[in-house]
C-alpha cells in the first residue's frame, strides 16, 4: 500500500491514518472497530479520488501508479479548476 498523495503521513498504520482524516476508532485493535474505521477510510480515499477524475477500480489502479511529480501536477491542474 502506498500513499504518495499524502506525503505528510509519517505512517500507513490504521490509527494514523484514522487520526489523519479525523476518523473515530473507540474500538481499534477490535475486528469489527478497525473494520468500520477501513470502510470510513477507503470511502475518504475514494471521494479524494474521484474529486481528481479518478472514479472507476480501472482509474484508481493508473492512480497509484502515478509518481508524486504527476500527482502533484494533477493537484495543482485541479486547484485552478475549483
Amino acid at each position: 500500500c502506498r500513499i504518495r498523495p499524502f506525503p505528510d503521513l509519517y505512517s500507513k498504520r490504521l490509527g494514523v491514518l484514522c487520526e489523519y482524516f479525523k476518523i473515530k476508532n473507540n474500538q481499534s485493535h477490535r475486528a469489527m472497530g478497525d473494520a468500520l474505521a477501513t470502510v470510513e477510510l477507503l470511502t475518504s480515499f475514494f471521494k479524494i479520488l474521484n474529486k481528481k477524475g479518478f472514479s472507476t477500480p480501472k482509474d484508481i489502479l493508473k492512480f497509484e501508479k502515478l509518481s508524486r511529480k504527476q500527482i502533484s501536477r494533477l493537484e495543482n491542474k485541479n486547484s485552478l479548476n475549483l
